[in-house]
């Protein structure tokens, strides 16, 4: 009987209101994705029917949110990116999301920004490499609000919380489908990432572990390039032109 009663009041609010008995559910139980508009006229017809519950209170506080990438330019960094520009549409939720770009070889202008919005956002997305100075600024922030790092962790940072893979994990098992393509012969040539990428080179530990931890490291060939772009590429070609045996090319960055 009590369900029966449910039911007919959330019809009632429906037909009210104009809306589906779905917007009707969403909007009493706060679930998001219901422009405001809408709301209001929904809690306005429950009210007008005297629905006997407790309803949500229309305006909420709206939550600012800090996204601070460290540019790469990568094809990862750019998804990134996107998707934090439609994460509000969503969650369903008032949240308007602070996107600050800052180049990646600029750690103190990195540090500035942190400790110059620490205090007026609800949180902070971080997405920047592993290094000395970030962590001691983010130790030094994370009581003012909370930090989230993302894809790559921070070291003794104190963050509250880290969002990605396990990273060598994910190179030893990108290295056992590696083996297995070679099984019947060949090798495989990996590619060694720049120092201080804490996540690319996670992946590349976890890949070359894997080898050793076979006795198969005749199998694996390791790449270390220059920094010219242009150079790196060109000793790449020679190699694969030198070493016919090839089977495999691994490089553990997130775009490669």
């Amino acid at each position: 009987m009590t369900r029966r009663l449910r039911k007919t009041t959330l019809e009632d609010i429906a037909r009210h209101a104009g809306v589906g008995m779905a917007t009707v559910d969403r909007v009493l139980n706060e679930r998001g994705g219901v422009s405001q508009q809408t709301t209001r006229r929904v809690l306005e017809a429950a009210k007008t029917l005297g629905t006997k519950r407790i309803l949500p209170t229309e305006i909420k506080r709206r939550l600012l949110i800090e996204a601070v990438f460290a540019r790469n330019h990568s094809a990862y960094y750019e998804r990134l990116n996107e998707a934090l520009q439609t994460v509000a549409e969503v969650i369903g939720l008032p949240v308007t999301v602070y996107r600050t770009h800052i180049d990646v070889d600029k750690p103190d202008k990195l540090s500035a920004h942190l400790s110059t919005v620490a205090g007026s956002r609800d949180g902070i997305i971080l997405f920047a490499n592993d290094l000395p100075q970030t962590a001691q600024v983010v130790q030094q922030l994370a009581d003012k609000t909370t930090i989230v790092t993302i894809s790559t962790d921070i070291t003794d940072s104190g963050r509250h919380s880290y969002v990605g893979i396990n990273n060598e994990n994910a190179g030893q098992a990108a290295a056992k489908i590696s083996e297995a393509i070679c099984r019947k012969g060949g090798r495989v040539l990996a590619v060694t990432p720049e120092t201080g990428v804490r996540a690319p080179l996670e992946r590349l530990v976890g890949f070359t572990r894997f080898f050793e931890e076979r006795d198969a490291e005749d199998r694996l060939l390791v790449f270390t390039p220059p920094s010219n772009m242009p150079v790196a590429l060109s000793q790449l070609i020679q190699l694969l032109t030198d070493e016919d045996d090839i089977r495999v090319l691994y490089s553990p960055f997130n775009d490669a």
